[in-house]
């Protein structure tokens, strides 16, 4: 087989896999809990293919995500932190949950993930007198 077939296969097979997780995650809550590992080693990859599938399965699943998000908040990957503290944004005042670990990630020792967390804080709540430490 050549190596095309086998790339678009791979990727064949694991945009279904993100599917049936999408599928699942949006049946119930316990089945949310079963696909957030699966959901953070996709935000993990260092496949770019993979990272975008992971990122639209959890936009996909809304505030049921969130529980996923603050946990990848916390992720020793800089770049899961970063896609985790900008897709909480995303959920708009929803998001508020998160706020505690978007406070604790303007700490962060990463310039992108202390500005995506402001980013969201203010999205969150536009009168947040938050801010992120300054480029280092």
């Amino acid at each position: 087989m050549g190596r095309n077939k086998r790339l678009k296969r791979s990727a064949l097979c694991v945009w279904c896999l993100f599917g049936v997780l999408f599928v699942a995650c949006a049946s119930t809550g316990r089945q949310q809990q079963d696909a957030s590992p699966a959901l953070l080693q996709g935000l993990r990859s260092d496949e770019e293919s993979k990272r975008g599938e992971a990122v639209d399965a959890l936009i996909g699943m809304g505030e049921e995500a969130l529980p996923t998000l603050i946990a990848a908040l916390g992720d020793e990957k800089t770049s899961v932190r970063e896609i985790a503290a900008y897709l909480i944004g995303s959920l708009g005042s929803k998001g508020a949950p998160a706020v505690p670990a978007l406070k604790k990630a303007l700490e962060d020792s990463d310039w992108s993930v202390r500005l995506n967390a402001e980013r969201s804080l203010r999205i969150i709540d536009p009168d947040c007198p938050c801010k992120a430490k300054p480029r280092r």
